[in-house]
């Protein structure tokens, strides 16, 4: 019996495990997925928000320092747009022109804003509506610089249109010398009677450069009856016209262009003349004036009334 040989059989062992350990179980791994990801969220949004703060600081910065330039620019502009405003009322004073008054100038600034820069003032960060005021201010400003250019172009055209009246306004003595005969009626000499006479008599010693007392252009140059050798010149733009009379000889000749001061002829006693002298008059559409009116004197500087 004991030498037999005799198979065991194995019995297996089966456990019995509590279903509510199991849910335990199940239910803490859940709770572990979820702490685990919210904090893994938690994490990311962290870092997400620590981004977008860098991010933001950057911006602002930017804006910090483009909202400093803007105002430099602005008040640069500003002292520019002031300095021209005083140069339009002093050049207007100096031409005899009205000066724009300072509503008008100030009324040249206003302009549209576009409805993005509208959005900005009325919806966007502090340093945004700061920075969209900037920017009207400057535009503003170059609104008012292109006014008072358009303002300066014009006050420039007036002071062409005054040179040039002026530089053909007879104003100089054509030859020095001692006024022998004045303008109105006299004793003529070679006549022998009363006329009127239509301009002065300057006499000096024949030969005697005569110069053009303004700009203009020669409109005659010859003989003329009793004027003997003539010069008539047009000044077109101030409206007169001069004539020289009794000149030895002409040095110009019609359609010449002469500029005050060019020698014109030289002094002499040709035509009715008792004498080596010029006979000088000034007229306006046809009417003799009395060129006394018309002579800087040379002591002075000033006109002879």
């Amino acid at each position: 019996m004991f030498g037999s040989n005799k198979k065991i059989t194995k019995i297996p062992l089966i456990v019995n495990v509590n279903g509510f350990v199991i849910y335990l179980s199940l239910a803490a791994a859940a709770l572990f997925f979820a702490l685990a990801g919210f904090g893994i969220f938690h994490t990311y949004s962290i870092l997400r928000a620590e981004i977008a703060y860098r991010e933001v600081k950057t911006e602002n910065k930017k804006l910090v320092s483009t909202l400093k330039s803007l105002k430099e620019q602005v008040k640069n502009e500003a002292g520019i747009v002031e300095v021209i405003s005083r140069l339009e009322t002093d050049l207007s004073l100096h031409y005899g022109i009205s000066p724009t008054p300072d509503e008008i100038k100030k009324q040249s600034i206003g302009g549209r804003s576009s409805i993005s820069d509208k959005a900005r003032m009325m919806l966007g960060s502090p340093l945004e509506k700061s920075i969209a005021v900037a920017e009207e201010d400057i535009a503003g400003n170059k609104r008012q610089v292109d006014f008072l250019k358009t303002r300066l172009e014009n006050i420039r055209e007036e002071a062409d249109r005054q040179s040039n009246y002026f530089s053909e306004k007879p104003s100089i003595y054509p030859v020095l010398g001692r006024i022998t005969s004045d303008f109105g009626n006299r004793f003529h000499p070679v006549l022998d009677g009363y006329l009127q006479h239509q301009g002065i008599d300057i006499a000096n010693a024949k030969w005697m450069p005569i110069k053009a007392p303004a700009d203009g252009i020669v409109v005659f140059s010859g003989v003329s009856n009793g004027y003997g050798n003539l010069i008539e010149i047009e000044h077109k733009r101030s409206g007169y016209n001069t004539r020289y009379a009794h000149l030895a000889e002409t040095k110009v000749k019609v359609g010449d262009r002469v500029k005050r001061g060019d020698i014109i002829a030289s002094l002499g006693n040709s035509g009715l003349s008792t004498g080596p002298h010029l006979h000088y008059e000034v007229r306006r559409d046809g009417k003799a004036l009395n060129p006394k009116h018309f002579l800087i004197s040379p002591e002075s500087n000033v006109i002879i009334d």
